[in-house]
């Protein structure tokens, strides 16, 4: 018979949750192990028993927060309208950043997580990238509107997310850089 585990996942997600809050706040240099346990309602131990150190407790944020983010965007549902789907994708990227804004910042803003990770390859490999690339691919006929080798006028929101490589951010409320529709869709959403 092996040994008990001593810390399971409902102190790993507490670890998780309060590591991101330190991050968000205080970035890497502000985390120590110490913070995060007693943030967490627990022990030093239980970050080194489950993540191996600082470092991986680090990395283990931002792989928890594309993880989060992946499920948000599978949730969409997909129909036979890519413009509709690509502003679905968009809108729950978008409540992801709002609903999740300690994860959302460990993912592009964290040295040693998230985008800025660079063990687990290129960010433009990630499934969560590769869902938002082909929603954009299909929006149109290779050559075309859609065509990601030459991507359409980007329609950013505010917080200047690039949804593919060479997307250059329009503010939302630019003349012709997003349409009535795409408004009251975003009011419905919000």
């Amino acid at each position: 018979m092996g040994r008990p585990r001593l810390h399971d996942d409902a102190v790993r997600s507490r670890l998780l949750e309060a590591a991101s809050t330190v991050l968000a706040q205080d970035g890497v240099a502000g985390l120590t192990v110490r913070d995060v346990a007693a943030r967490a309602g627990t022990s030093t131990s239980a970050v080194y028993s489950l993540f191996g150190g600082r470092p991986e407790l680090v990395r283990a944020v931002g792989d928890e927060a594309f993880a989060r983010f992946a499920d948000r965007l599978a949730a969409v549902p997909r129909t036979d309208d890519p413009e509709a789907d690509l502003l679905a994708l968009g809108l729950a990227y978008r409540r992801y950043a709002r609903d999740e804004p300690h994860f959302y910042r460990a993912m592009f803003g964290t040295p040693g997580a998230g985008a800025q990770d660079g063990s687990h390859g290129p960010m433009t490999q990630a499934p969560t990238f590769l869902v938002l690339r082909d929603a954009v691919a299909d929006r149109g006929e290779p050559g075309g509107a859609g065509d990601v080798r030459r991507p359409p006028p980007c329609r950013c929101d505010e917080q200047r997310v690039h949804l593919y490589p060479g997307c250059q951010p329009e503010p939302l409320t630019a003349r012709g850089s997003i349409d009535t529709n795409d408004l009251a869709a975003i009011g419905r959403a919000a």
